[in-house]
């Protein structure tokens, strides 16, 4: 694998780590967004 699609996966995993944290209070919210993670 190259190292720019390394790179920008990091990234994701990075964006997707930081909507869990914002959604984490509410429980809602934090469903949603591991059902969003697991989608994309």
């Amino acid at each position: 694998m190259r190292l720019e699609v390394l790179r920008r996966r990091a990234y994701l995993i990075l964006f997707k780590t930081q909507i869990l944290k914002y959604l984490l209070p509410s429980s809602k919210a934090a469903i949603f967004g591991l059902a969003a993670s697991f989608k994309f």
